[in-house]
């Protein structure tokens, strides 16, 4: 068994995710509890009352508090068992998970430097007039030639994400989202999805939250990564002296999650845990790799069904 932890990314998140686990495990509020007291803000109350729905979608907060879900459900994982993995990555986001468990960031550092991402993206949401949107039995090949005929300089829209086989994100201008829904049928797209996002993550409209986020990031230290870790950016293995300028171009650049999955299974890996809210990657593991093993962690049920499936092959 070679084992990759894989991390949620922004639109995972659900009110009252990770309150079972922390009001059963005291490694999960340790980390919540750091993590609140990190940001400055009521990340817990954030994530579990179901009342504060509109905070936790707010990219403000949502960072941070899905990173806080995921580092929880890691330290419950690592009490319960002393699992380690062999690779990582995560999705967007959910890629400063994947370096703080690599050691590149320290926990507090990943609090804050998400924190800041959130609120750059937050304010570049509030500039334009962005949307998102997943389309359906559609190549990534496709995909592009939809968005390139519908792009404008005032209009743009590209693909975001590039999730698995037949599903790829969009993201621009919502009128231009709106046109690639309807000539993404002409190449066989079966249906589209709006997201539930405040703005055009991964596209240029982001470039001012980029431009920002590298600024906060001169001089930061990054740490040598005790695993590797695999980028959204090109799929590869981030170096070290990369990982700023990595983190800078992913927030506008294309998420290629089905390249990461295909790296990780490249080196070696056969057994993946997602980590944080929600199960989606899990689920386009399994339809990038059927064969693959896939568990994941978001509440007490679901770790004991990890806990379960790895006792098995331990």
């Amino acid at each position: 068994m070679k084992v990759a932890f894989i991390f949620s990314g922004q639109g995972a998140q659900f009110s009252g995710m990770g309150r079972e686990l922390y009001d059963n495990y005291d490694a999960c509020k340790r980390v919540f509890d750091r993590a609140e007291e990190v940001a400055g803000f009521d990340l817990k109350n954030i994530c579990f009352d179901e009342t504060r729905k509109d905070d936790l979608n707010n990219t403000k907060y949502c960072q941070a508090a899905i990173f806080a879900h995921s580092m929880a459900a890691f330290a419950v994982l690592d009490e319960k068992t002393g699992v380690s993995a062999a690779a990582t990555a995560g999705l967007s986001l959910g890629e400063y998970s994947a370096l703080t468990y690599a050691g590149a960031l320290q926990f507090d550092d990943a609090v804050k430097l998400l924190c800041t991402r959130g609120a750059y993206m937050a304010e570049a949401c509030e500039a334009t007039d962005g949307a998102m949107s997943a389309v359906m039995g559609i190549t990534s090949e496709d995909c592009i030639k939809v968005c390139e005929q519908i792009s404008t300089l005032d209009e743009p829209v590209n693909v975001s994400n590039i999730n698995t086989i037949g599903q790829v994100v969009i993201s621009g201008h919502k009128n231009a989202v709106e046109k690639a829904e309807v000539l993404a049928k002409e190449y066989g797209g079966r249906k589209s999805m709006r997201l539930p996002v405040s703005g055009a993550y991964h596209s240029p409209f982001m470039q001012p939250a980029a431009d920002k986020l590298a600024e906060a990031m001169k001089g930061m230290e990054f740490h040598a990564m005790g695993v590797p870790v695999i980028s959204n950016v090109d799929g590869g293995i981030i170096k070290r002296e990369d990982i700023a300028k990595t983190l800078e171009t992913q927030v506008c650049g294309t998420v290629k999650w089905m390249d990461c999955v295909l790296k990780l299974a490249d080196l070696g890996v056969d057994t993946f845990i997602e980590m944080g809210p929600g199960k989606a990657l899990s689920g386009f593991v399994k339809k990038i790799i059927p064969e693959a093993t896939v568990y994941n962690i978001q509440d007490t049920a679901s770790l004991e069904e990890t806990l379960n499936g790895l006792k098995e092959v331990m």
